[in-house]
């Protein structure tokens, strides 16, 4: 089972992921940052070779957050259109459950006052990071499976868990330990 979680800094993202991973026996988080080679490395390498391991996995930011991160922090992203289509129908194909953490800009600002953040040098480029993923389930490049507005409780925690591993099981490769 994969399940990948995506959205701007300070979304709530590997508080979730930490959440996830106490609910999933032996279940593994795995973070992306900045990118150090190509997307198919960066990218698509590891799915397949979690796939060919097995088990569960927390994706802390993936290839989504590529395409909106890398145009702004660094003026390009690594991962084109194309690749964004390989990488996009090989999860759909696998069942990897893709959520998309959208906190209110009013929640991210809060955030941001109170903690900052080490990769996102100002507000104003938090918001627009927040404004290319509030885009994201309007993009049919993009299969968006579930989206969480606020942070996560412990019965939204056991429905997304629950919803993947039947999501993961219809495609083959996940049985719940």
């Amino acid at each position: 089972m994969i399940i990948m979680l995506e959205g701007p800094d300070l979304a709530g993202k590997t508080t979730l992921a930490k959440m996830i991973r106490r609910r999933i026996k032996n279940s593994v988080i795995v973070h992306r940052g900045p990118p150090t080679g190509t997307w198919d490395d960066e990218y698509l390498k590891p799915l397949q070779e979690m796939y060919e391991t097995g088990g569960a996995y927390i994706l802390d930011r993936w290839h989504w957050g590529e395409t909106i991160y890398g145009p702004i922090l660094r003026g390009r992203s690594i991962v084109d259109d194309d690749a964004l289509e390989v990488i996009e129908t090989w999860c759909t194909e696998h069942g990897v459950t893709r959520v998309l953490l959208m906190p209110s800009y009013e929640l991210l600002r809060k955030r941001w006052e109170q903690q900052g953040d080490e990769l996102v040098t100002s507000l104003t480029q938090l918001m627009q990071i927040a404004g290319e993923y509030q885009r994201l389930p309007y993009d049919t490049r993009f299969t968006v499976n579930f989206i969480g507005k606020q942070p996560a409780d412990d019965r939204v925690v056991a429905w997304l868990v629950a919803e993947a591993a039947l999501k993961a099981e219809a495609h083959g490769w996940y049985k719940p330990v």
